[in-house]
């Protein structure tokens, strides 16, 4: 009745089946954890708060670590610390940071990551406050979704089987 081309068929199409019926349910995950990326300097503003005009470049480098980008201009050398930070959830973060020395001594320090001096000691600022925010709001989304996958309503406990749990 079957001939050997049929029998290929046949144990060809057993073969693609686990694997048609699996992708369906593949696609359909949305709990995909996404790891955040981090490349360049890691740049602490507490450590950035230790940097002091007058400091020689060994001091700078003993503290913030070696720079991305060294260059030598015509009367001064610059260090360039640059930071780039992606989230899980897609939020991108830069922080730059240029040190400029003059002969042997640091000269001045510009850049977007330098810590306010406004802000009094052990307060958070804006930006963490933000970030605390969307860790509480992923951490309650988090819960939702566990609350949502097991219901205590879908077992049963029956009387005997000595207190097992069986899906109802």
């Amino acid at each position: 009745m079957f001939g050997p081309t049929m029998l290929t068929l046949v144990s060809a199409a057993r073969r693609a089946l686990p694997a048609a019926l699996a992708l369906p349910l593949l696609a359909g995950c949305s709990l995909v954890y996404k790891l955040p990326i981090n490349q360049g300097n890691v740049i602490d503003r507490k450590e950035l708060k230790k940097v002091e005009v007058g400091m020689t470049p060994d001091q700078v480098e003993f503290v913030l670590g070696t720079a991305m980008v060294k260059s030598d201009l015509q009367s001064e050398q610059r260090w360039d610390y640059v930071s780039y930070y992606l989230s899980p959830r897609g939020k991108k973060t830069t922080r730059n940071v240029s040190l400029f020395f003059e002969g042997d001594t640091l000269a001045r320090i510009e850049g977007n990551a330098l810590p306010d001096d406004t802000q009094p000691e052990g307060e958070i600022s804006d930006g963490e406050e933000r970030a605390i925010e969307e860790a509480k709001e992923q951490a309650k989304d988090a819960e939702d979704a566990s609350e949502e996958a097991i219901n205590p309503d879908d077992y049963v406990i029956p009387e005997d089987n000595d207190g097992l749990v069986t899906p109802g």
